[in-house]
C-alpha cells in the first residue's frame, strides 16, 4: 500500500465536521497547515497524518471551504505526499466514486465511514442550522451515499450524540495510527 485514505461521508447534519474536529483534538498539538495549491489541510507530525480541509468556528468547515476543483489536486497530492502518509477527509465535495475509484485503483488503503442519524435528529439538526437545502437536493445526495455504499466497502456508523462520534473517533485515530 502506498498511503492509507480515510474518507468520511453522509448527508449534511450528520455530524461529519463534528467528528473531523474531535478527530483532530485527539490527533495531538503538533500540527502546521498546509497548501498545495487549492489544497489546504493540517498536517499532524506526531502521527504522519494530513486532514484535508479548513476547520474553523464556521458552520461549514472542513472541505465546504476548498474550491469545488479540490478533487484532482487531492489526487495530486496523494501521489506527492507519500508513501506512507495517512490522509483523512470528509464531506460531499470529495466523496465521489471517481475520487474514491481512484484511490483504490492508485494502491492506496481506503476506509470509508458513513455516517447516518435518524430521520427525527436530521429534522431537528437543519432546523437548528436554518438549513435550506430542498428535499430534491437531499434526496440527490442520499441517492449519491447509497450509490457509493452499493459500490464500496464501507463502515456504516449510525451517530446521533456526541458521546458515539468520540468512540468513533477514537476507532478511527486507532485505525489511522495502525501499520
Amino acid at each position: 500500500m502506498k498511503n492509507k485514505v480515510t474518507v468520511i461521508c453522509g448527508l449534511p447534519c450528520t455530524g461529519k465536521t463534528y467528528l473531523m474536529r474531535t478527530i483532530m483534538r485527539q490527533l495531538g498539538s503538533s500540527s502546521r497547515s498546509f497548501n498545495f495549491g487549492v489544497l489546504h489541510g493540517t498536517f499532524f507530525s506526531d502521527s504522519n497524518v494530513y486532514v484535508i480541509g479548513i476547520y474553523d468556528s464556521e458552520i461549514y468547515s472542513g472541505t465546504d471551504r476548498l474550491s469545488m476543483a479540490v478533487q484532482p489536486v487531492l489526487e495530486r497530492f496523494l501521489e506527492k505526499v507519500g508513501p506512507g502518509a495517512k490522509l483523512i477527509m470528509e464531506g460531499d465535495r470529495i466523496t465521489t466514486a471517481s475520487f474514491l475509484r481512484n484511490v483504490r485503483e492508485g494502491g492506496h488503503e481506503l476506509s470509508l465511514y458513513i455516517l447516518k442519524i435518524s430521520e427525527k435528529e436530521m429534522g431537528r439538526r437543519r432546523a437548528e442550522r436554518k438549513d435550506s437545502k430542498t428535499d430534491a437536493w437531499m434526496k440527490s445526495r442520499e441517492t449519491k451515499i447509497q450509490n457509493i455504499q452499493d459500490q464500496f466497502e464501507s463502515s456504516v456508523v449510525f451517530s446521533p450524540t456526541p458521546e458515539a462520534a468520540d468512540n468513533l473517533s477514537q476507532h478511527i485515530i486507532k485505525d489511522l495510527k495502525s501499520k
